[in-house]
């Protein structure tokens, strides 16, 4: 806060109680050219926590190293973001899955809530390992990366614990201790059986058109394949349509609120299915993002 109202450089500096004071603890003295503030340290540096299995050089030197440019390692884990669980029972899916891509040597990135799924693939090479790194380190090491960078970003890590360096940042991170579900298993074959053209234009007009009508929670938005038009629908039985390039003989059900964060990630993404009530294809542009939707009943 202090940073945020501050018009130039800021001093930092520590100081001993004053003789008058009620509370006699030292005092950290903020400063700037025309604003100052004291705060009482309220905690010794003795109880601030430390991850003593990161601090001995013994474990950097036995940790698994990778090293990616910032726009890759930033696709990795952004791109599959909004499937993550928020659910902390299965903690296990509470972040992205790092493994090695199969029959490859390169970095895929996992993501799912039971739902629906993320599967990126990269040009990054990967050891024969996998790691689970929490949602909220994925999201701060997102903050720290820019998109189209090609500064190199090293990672380190071992059974426990992921190091990020980047210029002069260090963030330590504790790993995820579980054992990732087999996602391979759930991947659609592919068929265009039923396909749709789905536009981020189309689903911001029918989100505000929903809106409008009260919709809330996770109805089903309904691609109807054979009239080629996407309807969603209010609880109170409101509807809105809109045209829909598809091709194919049967209706599918989605979770609209999906198709939302699906259009963010990939402004422009088509669906497959094979048949009605099995997981759909999602892809955008991108080849190397696969993306499985479960479908929800209409």
């Amino acid at each position: 806060g202090f940073a945020e109202a501050s018009q130039d450089y800021v001093q930092i500096s520590l100081e001993g109680p004053s003789k008058d004071a009620v509370n006699p603890r030292n005092v950290v003295r903020i400063s700037t050219v025309d604003i100052n503030m004291l705060s009482l340290i309220q905690y010794d540096v003795a109880d601030f926590p430390k991850m003593t299995i990161v601090e001995g050089e013994d474990w950097r030197k036995n940790a698994t190293d990778l090293t990616a440019s910032q726009d890759d390692l930033r696709r990795a884990l952004h791109l599959g973001r909004h499937c993550i669980i928020n659910q902390k029972t299965r903690y296990y899916l509470n972040g992205v899955f790092l493994t090695r891509k199969p029959d490859s040597d390169t970095l895929r990135a996992v993501t799912t809530d039971a739902h629906r799924m993320a599967i990126i693939d990269t040009p990054i090479p990967m050891p024969d390992v996998s790691v689970i790194l929490p949602t909220a380190s994925v999201d701060l090491m997102r903050g720290h990366m820019t998109a189209g960078g090609n500064e190199p970003v090293a990672v380190k890590f071992g059974d426990h614990h992921m190091v990020f360096e980047k210029d002069k940042f260090e963030f330590v991170t504790k790993l995820i201790d579980g054992k990732y579900p087999d996602y391979m298993r759930v991947i659609p074959a592919p068929s265009d059986a039923a396909e749709a053209q789905i536009s981020i234009t189309v689903i911001k007009r029918l989100a505000s058109i929903r809106r409008a009508l009260g919709g809330g929670g996770h109805a089903a938005c309904v691609l109807d394949i054979p009239d080629k038009k996407i309807t969603v629908r209010s609880h109170e039985g409101d509807s809105a349509s809109a045209p829909l390039m598809a091709k194919g003989d049967f209706k599918i059900g989605v979770n609209f609120k999906y198709l939302q964060d699906q259009a963010k990630a990939t402004p422009n993404f088509t669906i497959q299915c094979a048949k009605q009530g099995d997981p759909m294809r999602c892809f955008g542009s991108d080849p190397d993002a696969l993306f499985v939707l479960m479908p929800q009943r209409i």
